[in-house]
């Protein structure tokens, strides 16, 4: 068995990053480790996740005291095991520190959906602008889900996640942050249009690609042009990464700094 006392040393915090990588290459399969460690340095429960990244089944953490220069000093024994074999690779989700993370980029998604004449859906801001469906992804949804939930949001369409295709990923910069916009396009779908959230938009109208209204909301444009580089709409640079489309083999199309093929999106729309 391996006893480790870091407890009476310097109050210097412990590095477990080094320690513990240490330890179980020193220590056999199945061999015993007892470890020491001053009780403010870690949680209990990051050592337990950092004894088990390392290759160590915890079997027990006790609270003990130990004197250091005559002084009781509240510390936590760890009673551990090497593993019989080497754990599979591990993922952890705890915080790399202390402080929550600043955000530094925001996340959205805009929809072109076309009616049976090819017109596409743009609505009319309260603000005065011009847009396409689409808004902010919430936490943990998907591109697609975020597309569906916020074509049905604002407009009452309903489509599946299944007829939504993600064609481009385009970034710029808004008051200070990364503005990431996903390019989707929704391909089925069922409803009439209308202003679901008349509080944001006004209307929807179906309009043709050579007749867009003024002012465009800039990510919309970006998306626009993006879809159909012909379409003659002045906006801010952007930097665009076009996605492979579903049905493209690896390799072919959709890597970085090559043209992706613009699909025939085939419309299969519902309504009337």
């Amino acid at each position: 068995m391996t006893s480790v006392d870091t407890a009476g040393g310097p109050p210097d915090p412990v590095d477990p990053a080094r320690l513990l990588p240490r330890l179980a290459a020193e220590i056999p399969p199945g061999g015993r480790l007892e470890l020491t460690v001053r009780t403010g340095e870690l949680t209990q429960e990051l050592w337990e996740d950092l004894l088990v990244e390392a290759g160590f089944i915890v079997d027990e953490i006790v609270p003990v005291s130990v004197l250091d220069q005559g002084a009781p000093v509240l510390c936590r024994l760890i009673r551990a095991r090497r593993r019989l074999a080497l754990p599979r690779p591990r993922v952890t989700s705890r915080a790399r520190a202390a402080a929550p993370p600043r955000a530094h980029s925001t996340i959205g998604v805009g929809v072109i959906v076309r009616n049976r004449t090819g017109r596409i859906l743009l609505g009319l801001h309260r603000g005065g602008t011009w847009e396409l469906p689409g808004g902010k992804l919430e936490p943990g949804e998907s591109v697609a889900a975020a597309a569906v939930r916020e074509l049905r949001e604002e407009t009452g369409l309903g489509a599946q996640e299944r007829d939504v295709t993600v064609f481009a990923m385009l970034h710029d910069t808004t008051a200070g942050l990364t503005r990431v916009t996903m390019a989707a396009v929704v391909t089925a779908y069922e409803g009439v249009p209308f202003a679901a959230e008349p509080e944001s938009i006004a209307e929807w109208r179906w309009v043709g690609t050579d007749e867009l209204p003024s002012p465009l909301f800039v990510p919309s444009a970006q998306i626009l042009t993006t879809w159909r580089p012909e379409l003659d709409v002045d906006h801010p640079p952007v930097h665009r990464l076009p996605l492979a489309l579903a049905g493209e083999r690896a390799g072919q199309g959709g890597g970085v700094g090559r043209a992706v093929p613009r699909p025939a999106y085939g419309l299969r729309a519902r309504p009337a």
